[in-house]
């Protein structure tokens, strides 16, 4: 349920909102979950040149510096969101990492303790962001100190527990600890109340401030509740969908993780959450989710051709073509398997090997056929048979997202004399290529596709 209103709100603010802060937000998150770090700032540092951007741009832009080494860009960006006045719970949060970074553990610990005692839900929703990006020698060495602070007492004992399972776990997929005691709570209840505020007829921008730091809190169920009262009025429709979209996409990914906690040992959950995993580009965590089903059910189809794109995404040739060809072993017909063989035997330049693989993947889902169509195309071309190679090269342009396939036929085009189409397919080139930077990239179509497959 939570997902498929991911995508629903998803398309609205791709087709009415695209111009908005709170979509151009958005996306800069999505790259910088998915690690595609430069997007991510150029994104960022856009919105931070636009007046009246949404809050906690400035402190998520540190993050994402910080991640990529520029120490003191990120601490000024960071200052720069508290000097605006503007109430964004992560900025403490973000001078904990700071200090991490300086390699100053004993002000990151100072700092941790005090919003642990006055805001313990927001350290333990959100300590993933203290370690992205850290190096295995400070995540050792964060480790160590850790488990000295434990033994002397100087920490508080939860708050040494949720930080130590943040930092083994590595990922926000997995499931929280149980809440801090009620001593390390939130004391001042700041989130209940904002909410009583709006209930009294306050404005959008109290209820707005409510749902940020519910969201932070780690309650996303009533941020979502929250944040469709934003949605019904068009002054605050933009910064609504921003928030229930992250809203659901966490309460999605509790779910299945819960699911996968209630059936452990079940293959396809781990097959889903490694599809979670692979379509943000999270490899490693990807092939760990695909071996865990393989070792429950070592011919599993669904893992074996996750556990190949991810390989091949890797650009680990070799071993996604034997885990496609583990599956081609029990049915030689199978549409993907043979278009993973073909991916990367095409990879390879062995195009005159690819051809029949591709043949058979004929009779796949048309959503790939496209795609069978444009490695065809290169076969052909490979082979200097421009008509063939034009003709199912064709057949693949309405999946062109970046131009690509345009590219290509112009070059046959041009060689095969017509200029005139030629021109025209360089042209859509160029188009494509300035609207794939704007591209919606905040659908998880994939996961929500494969939700719906194993149900």
């Amino acid at each position: 349920m939570a997902l498929a209103g991911v995508e629903v709100d998803a398309r609205v603010m791709t087709r009415r909102y695209k111009g908005s802060g709170y979509f151009k937000l958005l996306s800069a998150e999505t790259f910088a979950d998915m690690n595609r770090l430069e997007e991510a700032s150029d994104l960022y540092a856009a919105l931070l040149g636009a007046p009246g951007g949404p809050p906690c741009s400035h402190t998520e832009y540190g993050f994402v510096l910080l991640r990529k080494g520029e120490l003191a860009r990120a601490k000024a960006t960071i200052q720069a969101e508290l000097a605006t006045g503007k109430e964004c719970p992560l900025a403490s949060l973000a001078m904990v990492r700071v200090s991490l970074n300086d390699g100053d553990y004993e002000a990151a610990g100072r700092r941790l303790i005090t919003l642990w005692e006055s805001k313990g839900e927001l350290v333990q929703a959100n300590a993933h962001f203290l370690w992205d990006g850290l190096s295995s020698k400070q995540l050792d060495e964060i480790g160590n100190s850790l488990n000295r602070d434990g033994a002397s007492g100087s920490f508080p004992p939860d708050l040494v527990e949720t930080l130590k399972d943040s930092l083994h776990r590595g990922d926000t997929t997995q499931p929280l600890p149980s809440p801090p005691s009620s001593q390390h709570r939130r004391k001042d209840d700041s989130c209940g109340q904002e909410m009583a505020s709006h209930d009294q007829g306050s404005s959008s921008e109290a209820l707005l401030q409510s749902v940020a730091c519910l969201f932070y809190a780690g309650d996303y169920r009533t941020a979502a509740v929250k944040a469709r009262m934003l949605v019904v009025n068009e002054a605050s429709r933009s910064a609504g969908l921003y928030w229930e979209i992250k809203a659901n996409q966490k309460l999605a990914v509790l779910a299945l993780d819960e699911a996968g906690r209630n059936a452990p040992n079940s293959p396809k959950m781990h097959v889903l959450l490694g599809d979670i995993f692979r379509q943000r580009e999270r490899y490693p965590e990807a092939e760990a989710e695909y071996k865990k089903a393989l070792a429950v059910s070592s011919e599993l189809a669904g893992a074996l051709l996750g556990l190949s794109t991810t390989y091949f995404l890797e650009n680990k040739w070799d071993e996604a073509l034997s885990s496609a060809e583990r599956v081609l072993k029990e049915n030689s017909n199978h549409p993907r398997a043979n278009l993973l063989v073909a991916e990367v035997l095409v990879a390879r330049h062995e195009y005159a090997g690819a051809e029949p693989h591709l043949k058979v993947s004929l009779a796949a889902d048309p959503e790939i056929l496209p795609r069978v169509h444009a490695l065809l195309g290169n076969c052909y071309a490979a082979s200097d048979r421009v008509p063939e190679a034009i003709h199912e090269l064709e057949l693949a342009l309405p999946s062109d997202e970046d131009g690509g396939i345009h590219y290509q036929i112009a070059q046959l085009y041009k060689k095969s004399g017509d200029p005139m189409a030629a021109a025209a397919a360089l042209k859509v080139t160029q188009q494509l290529k300035q609207e794939h930077v704007q591209r919606d990239t905040v659908i998880f179509r994939e996961i929500h596709q494969s939700l719906q497959s194993s149900d």
